[in-house]
């Protein structure tokens, strides 16, 4: 039966497969992101028909587990995927997430990533891989997250990084490296991520704290000058004074 369960607010927390197929033929048409943000609990089933529609954006914030076999139907997905809720991903779960194929993949609400579930998400086809719930990150996840070939990695929710850790994702395959909570770190971390190999390096809250909480010195004025050089565009102009300053 297409039955949908509403919490008191209003919001879908239930979803049967029939059900799922009436509400993405309703968001297809009207060109919307699906939102299921209090949803809890994905079956197989409901993720097959959501993987299998016509709908570009599918965002879930409430999820408390992600299981290995929802994971599964969701590898042909192609568009924007949002997967939220959950903190961690279990060893069943990270075995086949290297699957996904989504345009876009948003895990933001991971707070800890392990070697294995960084390494099998180096190796998914997403172009845009989003981690920003990760506040820190050990070298050897480091190492494998700088495996990953895909358009962007994120990870914005890191304050800090170790030189190991700099020196790897300053060798990222990624052409876009986003790490814009960044704003504590050493000389020498300044100097390993200047050292960063692809096309675009956005370090904001780094560049916004120069001469604040950054101090200024040659390795940071350095990386601040790299950093600007990737995106000389209409979002770094607040970020102008900073860097003139620097390059003068």
């Amino acid at each position: 039966p297409a039955k949908v369960a509403y919490s008191g607010e209003g919001k879908i927390v239930e979803l049967t497969p029939e059900s799922a197929k009436l509400l993405t033929r309703r968001v297809r048409l009207q060109s919307e992101c699906l939102h299921l943000d209090s949803l809890r609990t994905l079956s197989p089933g409901v993720a097959f028909v959501l993987a299998t529609s016509d709908v570009s954006h599918i965002r879930f914030k409430s999820l408390a587990d992600l299981s290995r076999d929802t994971v599964r139907e969701f590898a042909g997905y192609d568009g924007r995927l949002e997967l939220g809720g959950f903190s961690f991903l279990s060893n069943a779960t990270v075995a086949v997430v290297e699957a996904l194929s989504c345009w876009e993949l948003s895990l933001n609400s991971l707070t800890t990533l392990s070697e294995a579930a960084a390494q099998s998400l180096a190796r998914c086809s997403a172009k845009y891989l989003y981690l920003n719930g990760l506040t820190e990150l050990t070298d050897e996840v480091a190492r494998a997250l700088a495996d990953y070939e895909g358009e962007r990695l994120s990870l914005n929710g890191l304050p800090t990084l170790s030189e190991a850790a700099a020196h790897a994702l300053a060798k990222c395959k990624v052409k876009y490296l986003y790490l814009n909570g960044l704003t504590v770190l050493t000389d020498e971390v300044a100097r390993a991520l200047a050292d960063y190999e692809g096309e675009g390096l956005r370090l904001d809250g780094f560049i916004a704290g120069i001469g604040g909480q950054v101090p200024l010195t040659v390795e940071t004025a350095r990386l601040a000058v790299r950093s600007y050089q990737s995106f000389m565009d209409s979002r770094s102009l607040p970020l102008l004074p900073s860097i003139t300053r620097l390059e003068s």
